[in-house]
């Protein structure tokens, strides 16, 4: 990956020179945070979509668990955009990365000064040809009941950090081993909140409701659809989520930055009829499309 750039603490270098000791801090303590935003060339240049909240989002989330970030939004914006016009893609992601570099023994680090990198990309970039296969329209999705989400007493829901993602990252792995797409997390009471990296809405009876935001990450997309549906003049609520009202509801859908809009086919052995998408996920899927690409939308402001 050599024709890669990752802009690494401060320096232009390959992907593959992006490196840290694997005895860092980061690698042996999980004392890493990280955003995940999207690009696209639109008619005036390269722009990030909500890049902003992306990027203090990610500062926000360093501060939680104690690290410090040297750099500031501004200019790991700016680095962001630049990497966006060299990566050879017209449309793709970023990825904002914090860690401590250094080999410190203890589980609190002394030196809390993070190391950051910063990527732009598109998912084929990563993967092998054979491990990306197609996505599909629609998913289907498996409602996890031996693996919980951490409660947020436990770990902070509202910030990216990378060590709350084993347990999700379990749960998935069994969903995926049973033919599903994706995996739903439930709190310790039994009601839906999100899936590993997406949130989930539903529609019931021409409203659209998504689960609390107190116990669920607070994502970009989420919120984006959100101020959607408001524009679009749809009726808009916060709702515990159960199993069954999942299973009856008119629609349904994920919503992620790398998606950014899935709608949901399937709920465990519950088919949705008639097939989804619905109109008000098409509605919104457009709208959000159209805004990230950077189309003259009353959400123009987004593109930073």
């Amino acid at each position: 990956m050599k024709s890669k750039l990752v802009w690494h603490d401060g320096q232009y270098v390959p992907w593959d020179e992006a490196t840290v000791s694997a005895f860092s801090h980061g690698m042996q303590r999980g004392a890493s945070v990280f955003d995940v935003g999207a690009f696209a060339l639109g008619k005036t240049g390269f722009h990030l979509f909500r890049g902003r909240d992306h990027v203090e989002r990610f500062v926000r989330s360093a501060n939680a668990i104690g690290l410090s970030i040297v750099h500031s939004i501004d200019h790991m914006l700016e680095v962001a955009r630049n990497l966006a016009s060299r990566s050879g893609h017209d449309a793709g992601l970023v990825r904002w990365t914090a860690a401590v570099p250094t080999v410190q023994p203890d589980v609190v680090p002394i030196d809390t000064q993070a190391c950051v990198s910063i990527a732009a990309y598109a998912p084929t970039d990563l993967w092998l040809e054979n491990l990306a296969p197609k996505r599909p329209d629609a998913y289907a999705v498996q409602i996890a009941t031996t693996i919980r989400k951490a409660p947020p007493e436990v770990l902070p829901p509202h910030v990216k950090v990378s060590a709350s993602y084993l347990g999700p990252m379990l749960a998935r792995r069994r969903a995926l081993e049973q033919g599903f797409n994706e995996v739903l997390l439930c709190n310790l009471k039994g009601f839906i909140l999100e899936a590993p990296t997406s949130n989930v809405f539903w529609v019931k009876d021409g409203v659209l409701r998504t689960p609390p935001g107190r116990e669920v990450l607070l994502g970009i997309t989420r919120e984006s659809v959100i101020a959607i549906a408001a524009f679009l003049g749809i009726p808009f609520e916060e709702a515990p989520l159960t199993s069954e009202a999942l299973r009856s509801a008119d629609e349904a859908f994920l919503t992620a930055t790398s998606y950014p809009l899935m709608p949901i086919a399937r709920v465990d052995d519950c088919v949705f009829d008639p097939p989804l998408p619905g109109d008000l996920t098409v509605r919104i899927r457009d709208a959000l499309v159209a805004a990230i690409a950077g189309e003259p939308s009353p959400f123009c402001a987004w593109c930073d």
